[in-house]
């Protein structure tokens, strides 16, 4: 019955997100069975909006080329929200594909700068990448919030495509020490036929840190070496769900 309802779930995101009849509509998305219980899925779909017609007057820039999105929603919960309203980054498990045929020519600005440092980092596989918000890794789309630790670098490979994936907490102001409710599993990637840029986030947890922001540590602000060298060390199963069962679900990822 679970397998049943998985190949249902595929179909339908399938057929609501379809685009195949114009390049420049939000792409078609599909894929396999997430590696995590979830208690919903859904999908939306939006036409992009080009540098000349964006509104740039949002937090963070918004000429964002035709994509689809697709959240999965799991039952784990956030010990914070239950303290009333709370400002942080909550980590969440969010796909995002970007159709990038026209970038240049619509323009989309913002985006080309990820799409110009993601196939640089594809180009050159650097076994040592600079792991402190000041160099961050490509992220798009854009947020208020800098990388508070950029560890666990690898590089993934699969039959639509090519990405980086990494762990990393998001900040605004060197804050929060490492932790269950906002730890984050970051993928980029790029097509083969350079028409789709591949975005997820997902949440991930680990039985070495606390549950939530309220139970971490006192450290000075912005001093996030503590955390950098534990998650470092630690193995891809150890982390909920397993980060190699996360990167075997992007691949499984069919894109039109």
């Amino acid at each position: 019955m679970k397998l049943l309802a998985s190949v249902l779930l595929v179909a339908t995101l399938t057929y609501v997100c379809r685009a195949d009849t114009a390049t420049d509509e939000p792409p078609s998305v599909s894929f396999g069975t997430f590696p995590f219980p979830l208690t919903r899925t859904y999908v939306s779909a939006a036409g992009g909006t080009p540098a000349s017609k964006a509104r740039m007057d949002d937090p963070s820039p918004n000429d964002v080329p035709p994509a689809t999105t697709v959240s999965l929603e799991d039952a784990r919960d956030y010990p914070a929200t239950k303290k009333g309203a709370r400002y942080f980054f909550p980590g969440r498990n969010v796909l995002r594909v970007f159709r990038i045929s026209h970038v240049e020519s619509a323009p989309y600005k913002t985006i080309q700068t990820d799409i110009a440092s993601l196939r640089k980092l594809l180009a050159d596989r650097p076994r040592s990448i600079p792991g402190d918000e000041k160099h961050s890794l490509p992220d798009y789309p854009p947020r208020n919030s800098a990388h508070a630790f950029q560890v666990n670098v690898t590089y993934l490979d699969a039959d639509w495509g090519s990405g980086i994936c990494y762990v990393t907490q998001f900040t605004q102001d060197g804050g929060t020490p490492a932790n269950n409710e906002e730890l984050t599993y970051i993928f980029q990637g790029i097509s083969k036929d350079n028409n789709f840029y591949v975005s997820g986030d997902f949440r991930i947890t680990h039985p070495e840190l606390p549950k939530g922001i309220d139970d971490t540590p006192h450290r000075k602000k912005g001093d996030y070496d503590a955390d950098r060298i534990l998650l470092s060390k630690q193995s891809d199963a150890s982390f909920t769900p397993s980060l190699a069962k996360l990167r075997e679900w992007i691949k499984s990822l069919k894109i039109e």
